[in-house]
């Protein structure tokens, strides 16, 4: 079975993905915090790693880490070789995320990305709070109206960029304040730049969030909106709409044959 917060790789497995500001894998050494990955010595210069993010993923490791000399908490996210994040998409974003720029008070801030030592970088604003998903789960569960007002308003902000998400799911929706409720849209590695109505591309996202058009590789911004449609339907009825009753999510190809064959149901909600 699949997981509604899986994300599918390129090599058809699934991958768990949960928000940069999720629970901390430390491993300790000698009294030390221990990471498995390095960062490339400019970032290591900078920023002390002080454990691993459950984020970590086909494409990038995912790391906590502390900026040298004020110690402010950020987020590395360090691609793996080979793996690039469309530049487009970021730069805009990074812009547009500043404090005081159009989208502080919609997506998570980027503040520092780049290329070093032949891998991509990001440095990004860490959510202490979690995710969307840490408050539907541990609580205090969040007023519905106030979810779609935050992530509708973050979305067209978004759009308005000239970016399609195509990940949108509980996991991604972060968490920076929790009263009053503050919600950004983070982990947009899979984002692009389409700045026609629709772009073909590989399909890739998490099936249980993915409009029927997943299958074909279009991508437009009513792929988001369906994503939030999903989150709304999950958050209305108390649970997913491909929801088993053992409370599992139905495999990935289930969830597509059915997308396919009839609407979802919503007698839950």
């Amino acid at each position: 079975m699949s997981d509604p917060g899986g994300t599918r790789r390129e090599d058809g497995g699934t991958r768990r993905e949960v928000g940069t500001g999720d629970g901390l894998t430390r491993r300790e050494s000698a009294g030390s915090p221990y990471v498995r990955v390095s960062l490339p010595a400019e970032l290591g210069s900078e920023f002390t790693v002080v454990g691993e993010l459950p984020s970590s993923g086909a494409e990038a490791d995912v790391m906590l880490a502390e900026e040298v000399g004020s110690g402010r908490q950020v987020v590395v996210k360090l691609y793996r070789r080979g793996v690039a994040p469309d530049e487009t998409a970021v730069a805009r974003l990074a812009e547009a995320s500043q404090p005081g720029g159009p989208g502080w008070d919609h997506v998570v801030e980027v503040i520092r990305w780049g290329q070093e030592e032949g891998c991509w970088f990001e440095v990004l604003e860490f959510c202490k709070h979690g995710s969307l998903r840490n408050l539907m789960v541990e609580g205090p569960r969040p007023d519905l109206e106030e979810v779609v007002a935050e992530v509708a308003a973050a979305l067209s902000l978004a759009h308005g960029l000239g970016l399609v998400h195509r990940d949108l799911k509980p996991e991604n929706v972060l968490v920076r304040e929790v009263s009053p409720l503050d919600l950004v849209l983070g982990d947009f590695g899979l984002a692009r730049a389409v700045d026609a109505s629709v772009r073909w591309t590989r399909a890739w996202g998490t099936p249980s969030y993915s409009p029927p058009e997943m299958g074909g590789g279009e991508v437009s911004a009513a792929w988001d909106w369906w994503s939030l449609g999903m989150i709304v339907a999950e958050l209305a009825a108390g649970r997913h709409p491909f929801e088993l009753p053992d409370g599992t999510i139905m495999a990935d190809q289930q969830i597509q044959s059915a997308l396919a064959q009839r609407p979802v149901d919503l007698s839950a909600v």
